[in-house]
């Protein structure tokens, strides 16, 4: 078992493969709830969620841009009334097509630089 012992602050980023036709948003946030007071449970002080974004390419081959954005933007509106200032707007950030590689859903390397100062600059409000 993983022990977040030496752990202060914690920090997810989640991609969309999660997201599909065969779950909703409510049973994915609370999943994610869990998760968080699980967390909490072991001692984590502050659990940072950054959203969900926008991608461009889905292993579900029943879902489209639209289902996808309206199912992304519920769970990240559940996460972010959980969390509060423990949330982080990713899509604030990371823009899709511009930040993503070619395959549509890894981030590219100015992608990769706008995470990193996102992570950065929220690590940087809790000292």
């Amino acid at each position: 078992m993983f022990s977040f012992l030496y752990f202060r602050y914690v920090f997810i980023i989640l991609g969309g493969n999660d997201i599909n036709t065969a779950t909703t948003p409510a049973t994915i946030a609370e999943n994610l709830k869990t998760l968080v007071k699980e967390m909490k449970w072991c001692g984590i002080e502050r659990v940072f969620f950054m959203s969900i974004c926008q991608r461009g390419k889905f292993r579900d081959r029943s879902m489209t841009e639209v289902v996808y954005r309206k199912m992304k933007t519920s769970v990240n509106d559940k996460m972010r009334h959980f969390l509060k200032s423990d949330y982080v707007n990713g899509d604030m950030h990371i823009k899709y097509p511009q930040h993503f590689s070619g395959d549509g859903v890894h981030l590219n390397q100015s992608g990769l630089k706008k995470l990193k100062r996102v992570i950065f600059k929220t690590f940087k409000k809790t000292v």
